[in-house]
């Protein structure tokens, strides 16, 4: 992505933040593999690693409080039963961001039907 200041790191995101004071922190379907517990200490990572004004993006299922779609629930079923990992609805998202120490400042939903979204979150 030369031209845009953007650089890819591939890192494991349970681990320590190695880049510091980054724009953004972008992460797609990692958290939906971590039970709460995990997606709060990669977010806390993560957020000791921001500046003032970096972003914590999420792209994720934003699952509905009822009436989900199949295509939205059996994925959510397979992380349950292979890794204790889930979908989790906005409710849940906006806990496990709190927990964290960042605040979630806007979803933007790209693809409705599954609900896949991006979280921004910001460092409270």
């Amino acid at each position: 992505m030369a031209g845009y200041g953007i650089a890819l790191h591939i890192h494991d995101p349970t681990a320590v933040q190695l880049f510091i004071g980054a724009k953004a922190y972008y992460l797609m379907n990692v958290l939906h593999d971590y039970p709460d517990e995990k997606c709060v200490t990669v977010l806390q990572r993560l957020r000791q690693a921001c500046a003032a004004d970096s972003l914590v993006l999420i792209d994720e299922m934003v699952l509905p409080i009822a009436d989900g779609q199949r295509e939205q629930v059996q994925p959510g079923l397979r992380m349950l039963s292979y890794l204790t990992g889930m979908e989790r609805t906005r409710a849940q998202w906006e806990n496990l961001i709190s927990r964290a120490g960042l605040q979630l400042r806007r979803t933007y939903t790209h693809e409705t039907e599954l609900g896949d979204s991006v979280i921004a979150a910001l460092r409270v």
